[in-house]
């Protein structure tokens, strides 16, 4: 086996770093990395860059890798994610040397686990008819948003649907960016069904929330 000859044998090649997931800052379609240095007596190289790798890991999966390169920084955002999917991760660091490794040659890529926020088991909380605006005619309300994180650029919104619970048919459907409605035209002595489910909107997709729901009739005619 012929030994490979480096240029500059006093050269140092970028330590592996350890990678760790900022728990705090996972949303519904992202996930924040730290990259910190791989133990105490070690630091950083502090001309390093990154390159980054990631994609699902169902298995059997066939999704190409997602990559980031030239990553500065020692934290990265990685967006656009699926709601609550398990990705593969891998960061591999770079400097003016080459590509980093360990001591037997092999590449420096540190691999992390993560998964992101799911949304298809949350819902909008607190969901209440407020009986001191019930009339013969009409219904309101309220309900707090879900305690799902989203990116800061999502756009949030409700989709409200209305039954009558006799039939079961669609009285109405609308939406609100509110967290109050109030239903008019309604029949007196109904009782309702009033379902409403959570929507964010990231770069044009829209993300869905479990629906809550609830039951409320109108008051008699007098």
């Amino acid at each position: 086996m012929t030994a490979t000859t480096i240029a500059n044998p006093d050269a140092l090649l970028p330590v592996k770093p350890r990678v760790r997931l900022d728990k705090k800052a996972t949303t519904t379609t992202s996930l924040t990395i730290n990259l910190l240095a791989p133990n105490s007596r070690t630091s950083l190289d502090a001309n390093a860059y990154y390159a980054v790798h990631w994609r699902p890991t169902a298995r059997n999966s066939t999704a190409p890798y997602g990559t980031l390169t030239n990553v500065t920084g020692t934290q990265f955002t990685l967006l656009d994610l699926n709601p609550g999917t398990r990705y593969h991760i891998y960061v591999i660091a770079y400097n003016e040397n080459g590509q980093g490794g360990d001591s037997k040659g092999k590449t420096a890529g540190t691999v992390i686990h993560a998964t992101t926020q799911r949304y298809d088991t949350l819902r909008v909380q607190k969901l209440r008819s407020d009986n001191s605006l019930r009339t013969a005619d009409s219904l309101t309300f309220t309900w707090q948003q879900s305690r799902a994180k989203h990116v800061a650029d999502a756009v949030v919104h409700y989709r409200i649907e209305v039954l009558d619970r006799t039939t079961g048919q669609t009285v109405m459907q609308t939406t609100t960016t509110d967290l109050r409605f109030t239903l008019t035209e309604l029949d007196a002595n109904t009782q309702y069904t009033i379902r409403v489910q959570e929507v964010a909107t990231i770069d044009g997709r829209d993300i869905l929330s479990r629906i809550a729901q609830l039951t409320a009739r109108t008051l008699r005619l007098v």
